[in-house]
């Protein structure tokens, strides 16, 4: 399927390519301007900053850069329904309203039925709005009544950093509530202020019940409202309790200013049974008093009246607890004030000369004053002129298990059970905030000195030996979190150890210092023997290895008798930027690139008896991979039950080309000794069958059938990377965007063949074997050699041996080079491979060949052999080996040698030397392209006693741009190196894909890019046209 796929991608690409040629070359070339903020988009108007926040176009900030009135829009009457902002997709943008105002203006509600004139509906949508300068504002203003929502978060987010959102309405409204911003999904203020405003030409004022219809943020039902700063001007509210948001906040203030409540409304169907909890915490905020008489309440609970019908409310009420009646749950609600505010939370109020009120003591009502909340026209709660809600007051902030967070309880006895190895010692930490600057300015503390009988700070053990008390005594000028510790000492049973911390506040009011409240936490610990067994090795499966070109990954399993699972919720490799390999991302698996993954192994059902050690975590060992992780980190739960995994790794670098030469296909020869000898140890050939083909019928054989010489043999091969490499196989694929095969090409030479690119043929993928075939003929019973002509290298004066049997070229099939040597001739002494050449000396060069079964060299009269062109001494060596000798009676010390450097194949190179004003080569010589590393071939030359003078040197290569070097030779020998790329190579990486056929596009179009134009000039007619980028284009696509 993705074969087919890539075809039709193919023709829609050069279709696309084609067209963008002819495009090209009818118009004026000009070099396109490119903003330096590609990533921001500036608009002016309505419309402009419509299309900017519905569309996921390459922009993340949409920057106001004028004011912006829409009152003349649609005939003066304003924005209609066709103008209202909805985003519906996936985006994550900022509007910055840069010091400008929008002024989203509405005259008629029957144009925007919805009533609001920026809806967030995707759930992945995310909406930024900040000021950068400051003073700037976004308005929606509104001519007429009706329910309106300016901004409404349906779904997504929204996040608000500064500036300025307003609502602008009539006050003559008794019957529509109103609100600036609508939170059923997800809201955010940081900053800024939202403000609700009345219009109204004659002032009228505003009773309490109409109050409660003008707001800032209403918090709907599901909706999650964060308010960490900012200023509000009206009520922020949020919606009942159900059962839903049991155990959550949906409505959660760390911060702001607040010139009116915050409150909780009653909607819907509300049950006497869900008044069991506040979907609201206050933790710390700012409440100022308006001049406005009508709201006095600061932290409050109410219901919303259905204002115009007058005798009723927007909830219908049901006892739906026993004999419960609504002033019960009432007085159910009354018990929850306390939780409006943290646990550790106090109120401060200017109220009764700047007396404050803890959770411990808030619902006490104060004479003149104190906690009012309003329902139903009843207040509860707190008033004053300035209030202040603070966390962390005073109290136990957290309690520690071995320094880590541990599940406690208001008093010990409903505090959960914690469970703990009785191996080791623990330690029990209570962490205590210390007294609010706040409060301890009005005199609240801790008890401190000795004296205070029914005042303490103290904590109750109990536990196999008992109970005791313990009392800590401190001084009263602790302003940081400080720690009351217990050790819990190891055991060799199963124990149970209960601690309650428990302490006093204390208030000094005229002179007299009197405990006003108790406060209490509470914690088990558990102590287990540990009868468990730990798991030291985790061997897991991936059902594909992570290899270059993947787009997906494979999965991670365990085995069904293993103790334990996998969890592997991700299920995918992150990629180290944003390409994840989930299927979606268009870059598929990169070699170089980093990769990612993590998953939880957990204890699998029914094997209770094993562990996770801590002290010890488990070696993981990923089976199915073909290069090892760079790195695995393992991390061991508290409980020991599991153990979170996260695995670095690169991938698998794709075998692009694997050569080898068939070994054995001779005529007499059985046919299991057929094998196949790989080029390099990168990858390995498995031979799946071998087929014997007469008069065109297909045979299957047996290991022992002999080779009959009368027939064609067909041979199925697979392969098996090695070294951390990927050997994949199948049919010839290439990915034209990335310039890589998909599967290995494979190419095979028979054993008796020359080691050289033309003798190796190329194999086809068959489908229906699943591996490559190749129908070959097999050589005769015996192979005789009567001439050799071998290239080996040079002493050259100053330079070592290096030893290297790849330097021996002209090696026929059946013979293998064992070694080679060198000899100083005078002293007979074999040099060493960092002895250097000493210009004078005579050396003589000797190399080992050994034969393969059925392969021979002629007698020593009678072999014909060569080094370097000249006459050697052919000799018998021991093991059965044949000795090639010549002697040099001096050293090399003038000519040119060097390295070359090539891509693509290891087809071989040649170097020619050009005198001065000559059109023909006065030296020449053919090497191979020499060993494999990194993509590269580098290939060594060598082109001795050169007559003096100045030459060009051509170093060229199939489907290579001939290099040119200038060189001058003398009595001196002269390195040369040169690196060659491949023709149409124009960014010089190796490769020709779809970057060079972007980048010759560009330079063609005028663009400010830098290319090998040599390299560009596909048809070598010394100039770059639009022929050369067609010519590419094919190159590519072939």
């Amino acid at each position: 399927m993705r074969m087919k796929m890539r075809t039709i991608n193919k023709r829609g690409l050069l279709s696309f390519l084609l067209t963008l040629i002819m495009i090209i070359g009818v118009l004026p070339l000009s070099a396109p301007t490119v903003s330096a903020e590609d990533d921001t988009v500036e608009v002016s108007t309505w419309e402009e900053l419509k299309r900017a926040l519905e569309y996921t176009t390459k922009c993340s900030v949409v920057k106001v850069v004028a004011d912006i009135e829409t009152k003349d829009l649609n005939g003066h009457t304003g924005l209609h329904q066709d103008n209202i902002i909805f985003m519906t997709m996936a985006m994550d943008k900022v509007l910055d309203l840069n010091g400008h105002t929008v002024n989203a203006y509405v005259k008629y509600y029957s144009e925007v039925g919805q009533g609001y004139l920026i809806s967030i509906r995707h759930a992945d949508a995310r909406l930024t709005i900040r000021d950068s300068v400051g003073g700037g504002a976004l308005v929606g203003e509104f001519n007429q009544e009706f329910l309106y929502q300016f901004i409404d978060v349906n779904k997504g987010t929204l996040v608000m950093e500064s500036g300025i959102v307003k609502i602008l309405c009539p006050s003559r409204d008794d019957r529509y509530k109103k609100c600036a911003v609508s939170v059923s999904g997800t809201a955010i203020f940081n900053g800024g202020e939202v403000q609700t405003q009345v219009t109204s030409p004659n002032g009228e004022p505003e009773d309490l019940i109409f109050s409660r219809r003008l707001q800032a943020i209403r918090g709907e039902k599901g909706g999650s409202v964060t308010i960490n700063g900012g200023t509000f001007d009206r009520v922020v509210l949020h919606s009942s309790p159900t059962p839903e948001n049991l155990g959550k906040y949906e409505l959660v203030v760390n911060g702001g200013l607040f010139r009116r409540s915050i409150a909780m409304i009653l909607t819907g169907d509300v049950y006497a049974s869900h008044f069991d909890h506040l979907p609201m915490r206050i933790n710390d905020a700012f409440f100022m008093r308006t001049t406005d008489p009508t709201d006095q309440c600061r932290l409050a609970v109410g219901g919303k009246p259905k204002w115009g019908y007058f005798t009723t409310w927007d909830y219908q009420f049901h006892n739906d607890i026993p004999g419960a009646t609504f002033e019960e749950a009432w007085n159910m609600e009354w018990d929850l004030v306390p939780h409006l505010i943290s646990e550790n939370g106090a109120v401060f109020s200017d109220v009764h000369d700047g007396s404050c009120y803890v959770r411990g003591n808030i619902n006490q009502v104060v004479e003149d004053g104190g906690p009012i909340m309003v329902l139903q026209n009843e207040m509860i709660g707190v008033q004053g002129s300035i209030v202040r809600v603070l966390s962390n007051a005073f109290g136990v902030k957290e309690v520690l298990l071995d320094g880590e967070p541990i599940a406690c309880g208001e008093r010990v006895f409903n505090a959960p059970q914690v469970d703990t190895t009785a191996e080791n010692e623990h330690k029990v930490t209570f962490v205590m905030c210390p007294i609010s600057p706040a409060l301890r300015a009005v005199g609240y503390s801790y008890p401190y000195g000795a004296g205070y009988g029914s005042s303490y700070v103290r904590m109750v053990v109990e536990d196999i030996k008992g109970q005791d008390t313990y009392h800590y005594e401190f001084s009263d000028n602790e302003d940081k979190p400080f720690s009351l510790s217990y050790p819990i000492n190891e055991s060799d049973v199963d124990t149970l150890t209960s601690i309650e911390l428990q302490y006093t506040l204390m208030l000094t009011a005229n002179g007299e210092r009197k405990p006003v409240m108790h406060g209490y936490k509470g914690t088990k610990v558990a102590q287990w023997v540990d009868r468990s067994q730990a798991i030291e090795d985790v061997y897991l499966d991936i059902s594909q290895p992570l290899v270059q070109g993947d787009y997906t990954s494979g999965v991670i399993t365990a085995d069904e008798s293993a103790p334990y699972t996998v969890e592997d919720t991700a299920g995918y490799w992150e990629h180290e930027d944003i390409w994840d390999l989930n299927g979606n991302s268009p870059v598929p698996a990169t070699p170089g690139d980093e990769y990612y993954r993590s998953f939880r192994v957990r204890i699998g059902e029914g094997y209770d008896k094993y562990k996770f050690d801590k002290n010890n975590p488990p070696k993981i060992k990923i089976r199915g991979l073909n290069r090892e992780c760079d790195n695995i980190v393992v991390q061991v739960a508290s409980d020991e039950k599991s153990v979170w995994v996260s695995l670095t790794a690169h991938p698998s670098e794709l075998l692009q080309n694997a050569w080898g030469t068939v070994v054995g296909l001779r005529a007499g020869s059985p046919v299991g000794g057929v094998s196949i000898k790989p080029k390099d140890s990168y990858y390995d050939f498995n031979i799946t069958e071998i087929q014997r083909i007469e008069n065109g019928t297909v045979y299957s054989t047996s290991p022992s059938d002999l080779i009959d010489p009368a027939y064609t043999y067909r041979v199925n091969v697979v392969g098996v990377g090695k070294k951390n490499m990927t050997f994949r196989n199948g049919p010839w694929q290439y990915d034209i965007t990335f310039g890589y095969y998909v599967n290995t090409n494979v190419r095979l030479r028979m054993n008796n063949d020359f080691d050289t690119a033309a003798d190796y043929k190329e194999v086809s993928y068959d489908t229906s074997s699943q591996a490559y075939s190749i129908d070959l003929t097999p050589e005769p019973d015996v192979t005789c050699y009567e001439y050799l002509s071998l290239g080996a290298p040079y002493p050259w004066a100053g330079t070592c041996p290096g030893y290297s049997n790849y330097m021996i070229t002209g090696v026929p099939g059946g013979i293998t080079v064992r070694n080679y040597s060198w000899f100083d001739v005078e002293n007979a002494a074999q040099m060493e491979k960092d002895t250097p050449f000493v210009s004078g000396r005579s050396y003589r060069f000797e190399v080992i060949l050994d034969c393969e079964e059925g392969y021979y060299l002629a007698d020593s009269d009678a072999l014909d052999a060569f080094v370097n062109g000249k006459k050697a001494q052919v000799s018998e060596a021991a093991d059965n080996g044949v000795a090639i000798t010549i002697e040099y009676s001096d050293t090399v010390s003038s000519g040119l040698r060097g390295q070359v450097v090539s891509f693509a194949d290891d087809s071989n190179v040649t170097v020619s030397l050009f005198a001065e004003g000559s059109t023909e080569p006065q030296y020449t010589t053919i090497v191979p392209a020499g060993e494999k590393s990194g993509g590269k071939y580098t290939a060594v030359y060598e082109i001795p006693d050169v007559s003096s003078g100045s030459y060009t040197v051509k170093v060229s290569k199939k489907d290579h741009v001939t290099g040119e070097y200038e060189v001058t030779l003398g009595a001196e020998a002269v390195e040369q190196n040169a690196e060659i790329y491949p023709v149409g190579d124009v960014n010089q990486n190796g490769k020709v894909n779809m970057t060079d056929i972007v980048l010759l596009i560009r330079y063609q179009a005028g663009w400010s890019v830098s290319i090998y134009e040599k390299a560009a000039d596909m048809n070598a007619d010394s100039k770059i046209s639009m022929a050369d980028l067609v010519l590419m284009i094919r190159k590519v696509m072939k």
